[in-house]
C-alpha cells in the first residue's frame, strides 16, 4: 500500500503558492506510478508544475525568478570572483564585460580587439566585420596589430594570399 498523499493546496513554499494537484510526473523505476506534482503560482505571476517532494524539502522556492535575481545581484563587482570584467576565452581572445554594448554576447561580453577597433574608427563594428591580429597573437590588442576586414570573405582572401607568399619564399 502506498503512502498517503498530503494535500499541499493553498500552502506556500518560498515564493510559490500551491494551486492544485496535477498528474503524476514519471520518475523512473523507483517511482513506477510517478511522483505527485503540483501546479503553483509564483509571486512574480508565473505558473509552474513542481514535484511535491521538491516543495516540502525546499528544493524549489520559485519559478526560477529567485535564482535569476540572485545571479543578477552577483554580477560584476558584486561577485566574489570579480577580476575587473576581463577574462580570456578558450580560443585565447580577451573578453571584456560590456552589458550596454549593442553586440555583447549572451554573457554581456565583447571581444577586446573589437572594442579597440571600434575606438580606432569611432563607431561600432558591424557584426559581419572581422578584426584580424596581424602578428597572430590573439591577446595582443594593440592598435598597430589590428586590421579590419569588411567580412569573412575578405579576411579569407587575405589569408590565402599570405599562404601563397609563404609558398614562394
Amino acid at each position: 500500500m502506498g503512502r498517503k498523499l498530503i494535500d499541499l493546496s493553498r500552502l506556500e513554499f518560498g515564493r510559490l503558492t500551491v494551486i492544485k494537484r496535477v498528474a503524476n510526473t514519471g520518475y523512473g523505476k523507483s517511482h513506477p506510478n510517478g511522483v505527485p506534482t503540483w501546479e503553483c503560482r509564483c509571486d512574480c505571476g508565473n505558473v509552474v508544475n513542481v514535484m511535491g517532494g521538491h516543495l516540502r524539502r525546499g528544493d524549489t522556492k520559485s519559478c526560477g525568478c529567485l535564482q535569476r535575481e540572485i545571479v543578477l545581484d552577483r554580477i560584476g563587482k558584486d561577485n566574489p570572483n570579480w577580476k575587473g570584467g576581463k577574462h580570456i576565452n578558450s580560443a585565447g581572445y580577451i573578453l571584456i564585460l560590456k552589458p550596454d554594448h549593442p553586440f555583447a554576447d549572451k554573457n554581456s561580453n565583447v571581444l577586446e580587439h573589437r572594442l579597440v577597433m571600434e575606438n580606432m574608427i569611432g563607431r561600432y563594428l558591424r557584426p559581419e566585420e572581422v578584426v584580424h591580429h596581424a602578428n597572430n597573437i590573439r591577446d595582443d590588442n594593440s592598435e598597430d596589430n589590428l586590421v579590419r576586414f569588411s567580412g569573412v570573405g575578405a579576411h579569407t582572401i587575405y589569408h590565402q594570399r599570405l599562404e601563397k607568399i609563404a609558398e614562394h619564399t
